[in-house]
């Protein structure tokens, strides 16, 4: 393990000694016997889950992605720590050429991504506060010490989130997002599952007033405060790091937006990157566009009435969301909000409805599954993925599907999603509707779909963004950071 700050040999050494039966190296022993419970499997509320460490066969990645990573059976290790004993400090571990959390010591930011959330993680307040006395004085968030910035005073009208209160000052936030620091959240807001909110020691990350925050987003106060103003959408996968942001601003599915301001209005859509430049007012950065230099961000065309009108919409449906998962939890408790759930009532969702899985699926830990989503038998679901149908309906999936880790499928309101037989989805992709795929498609990791039509035995490569009213025909193969947006474009595509 390049650069790992725990000795691989000393957690053999533990693993060889629980597996005689001296458990006198592990700290707490009790910690085997829950493990082997999961090693071989369990089931809650009807559904099968997979035991600890079953991979189902699942493609390998290629070298360059795989920095070093070891998995000796049957315990599963971080940077060599054992099952149920934290990495040294959480999962905060410094790397040597960074302080930023995206890059841990021995990993590259892929990495960190699967080992986060392939791993057992510490959920709730006990686990959060077993990371924060793992961590070093200096580590330890919120801590006051001689010589830490400061964060900035409070917005006007925003409060603390605290673990596992749902609902706070009038916001809604799923009991699985993930909060550390200092954050603090404006009323009517939203902040859906599996998000991670981080504010380092002495920073501060605030989000406004009905603004929204969905799945698997990762916004993140390291080096500065980040300030989200009122009205703010952050699409599935975004990550906004070190950055200010204006009133009535959108991001779109896997946008980057790092150490940069985005004006008031401005739109950064799918699979965009934004560095180091500001974004004027009312700009548009199209699709997939890396925008590193301020000449760029200056030549960036503006938004029309219909881009307008789609971020009113987006805000609209999330401020009916909040009211509708607040009296769910109300009614019915924080069970809820996790795991397999009814939608919650809204104008266009007027009855809850309760997700069909047919026999032998499996899920993983920390997954979601909201409303009319329908799951073809012997079908898998990876980790802290989001299947929700709340908002467009129905989301339906074919048998034998294999669904990675991270994942996550939504629709925009008044659509649906659709998909074959035979189905396997990388790793963080995106899946939006209006989309409907055939058989036998493949994607590799980091992928978005959204709006097309895609036919049988497509293949997606990695980082590749699809989005626009066009089809990809049978047998398309779309490259590795091909961002398709025409029929044009669709057309010119290899074909197997």
């Amino acid at each position: 393990m390049n650069g790992c700050p725990l000795n691989p040999d000393a957690a053999k050494e533990r693993v060889g000694a629980v597996r005689q039966g001296d458990r006198s190296l592990v700290p707490n022993p009790g910690n085997h016997r829950r493990s082997r419970d999961r090693e071989r499997g369990f089931a809650v509320g009807g559904v099968r889950h997979r035991p600890l460490g079953a991979r189902w066969g699942r493609r390998s990645r290629p070298a360059s992605r795989r920095p070093g990573l070891t998995e000796p059976p049957p315990w599963r290790t971080v940077c060599g720590a054992l099952p149920g004993t934290p990495p040294p400090f959480g999962v905060l571990w410094p790397s040597t050429r960074s302080t930023s959390i995206m890059s841990i010591g021995c990993c590259d930011p892929a990495a960190w991504r699967r080992r986060v959330s392939r791993r057992r993680l510490m959920v709730g307040g006990a686990g959060i506060a077993a990371l924060v006395l793992n961590a070093p004085p200096r580590l330890r968030l919120g801590a006051a010490q001689e010589g830490t910035p400061v964060a900035s005073p409070v917005p006007a009208g925003r409060v603390p989130i605290r673990v596992l209160e749902p609902v706070v000052n009038e916001s809604f936030v799923n009991p699985l997002a993930e909060v550390f620091g200092n954050v603090e959240i404006g009323r009517r807001s939203y902040i859906a599952g599996n998000t991670i909110l981080y504010a380092a020691e002495g920073r501060r990350l605030s989000i406004g007033d009905e603004s929204n925050v969905e799945d698997n987003c990762y916004l993140l106060a390291e080096e500065r405060d980040v300030d989200l103003q009122n009205l703010v959408s952050v699409g599935h996968q975004a990550i906004i790091e070190n950055a200010v942001i204006g009133e009535f601003t959108y991001f779109g599915y896997r946008a980057r937006v790092r150490n940069a301001v985005v004006e008031n209005g401005a739109m950064v859509m799918h699979g965009a990157t934004v560095e180091g430049v500001t974004i004027p007012p009312d700009a548009v950065v199209p699709l997939g566009a890396q925008i590193t230099t301020q000449a760029q961000a200056d030549a960036l065309p503006t938004l029309t009435e219909t881009d307008t009108e789609f971020k009113r919409g987006v805000l609209d449906v999330h401020v009916e969301l909040v009211a509708g998962y607040t009296a769910l939890f109300n009614e019915r408790g924080r069970s809820a909000l996790e795991g397999v759930s009814p939608n919650p009532v809204t104008t266009w969702n007027p009855a809850p409805t309760d997700p069909a899985l047919d026999e032998d699926v499996v899920l993983a830990e920390l997954v979601r599954v909201v409303g009319d989503v329908r799951i073809g038998a012997e079908s898998t679901v990876g980790q802290r993925t989001s299947i929700r149908a709340d908002d467009g309906t129905p989301i339906v999936i074919g048998r034998r599907a294999r669904i990675e880790s991270r994942v996550t499928f939504h629709g925009i309101r008044g659509s649906r999603v659709d998909v074959g037989e035979n189905a396997h989805v990388g790793d963080g992709n995106v899946i939006h509707g209006p989309v409907v795929i055939g058989d036998n498609f493949d994607s590799e990791d980091d992928v978005v779909v959204y709006r097309a039509t895609v036919e049988d035995n497509v293949r997606i490569r990695a980082g590749a963004i699809v989005a626009g009213d066009f089809t990809l025909r049978e047998g398309t193969i779309v490259p590795e950071q091909a961002v398709v947006r025409t029929q044009e474009e669709a057309n010119a595509l290899p074909r197997r």
